[in-house]
């Protein structure tokens, strides 16, 4: 699947980004009165409060997916892009940030999610490892 590039990191991490991504807009196009409202504080990464019901049901139906939870920097990234998208249309989207495009080994938000929650894909610690990666190098 071609997709932008959220976090820049790789890994488990965008994995999760992307499926983040994926349960966001499907919330949004499930949602399309809903206007959800968050503030964050100029020069934070990763603070992203909600200031209503709809963005507080927002964050949680792109959140709840990801084991052990998002990062902060995750979740306010996932929710300015879908709301991006939401606003423009992914093609608009992916056409604005073509030089952050990437592929990723996954075709369906299901595919990723059950990749994410299969035991042998993580090290000792519990970090996720990317699916082509070589042994031992894990992104987390």
């Amino acid at each position: 699947m071609i997709t932008i590039d959220i976090s820049g990191f790789g890994g488990g991490y965008e994995i999760a980004c992307q499926l983040m991504l994926c349960q966001a807009v499907k919330w949004l196009e499930e949602h399309p009165q809903a206007d959800p409202k968050f503030h964050g504080f100029k020069g934070a990464t990763g603070i992203l409060m909600e200031d209503n019901a709809d963005a507080d049901s927002l964050s949680s139906a792109t959140t709840r997916e990801v084991p052990g939870g998002p990062t902060g920097a995750m979740h306010q990234a996932v929710i300015c892009h879908a709301l991006i998208i939401r606003q423009y249309g992914r093609e608009c989207w992916m056409k604005k940030l073509h030089h952050r495009a990437i592929e990723i080994p996954f075709d369906t938000p299901e595919s990723m999610r059950d990749w994410i929650n299969q035991k042998d894909h993580r090290n000792p610690e519990g970090a996720i490892q990317w699916p082509h990666a070589e042994k031992g190098d894990y992104a987390r």
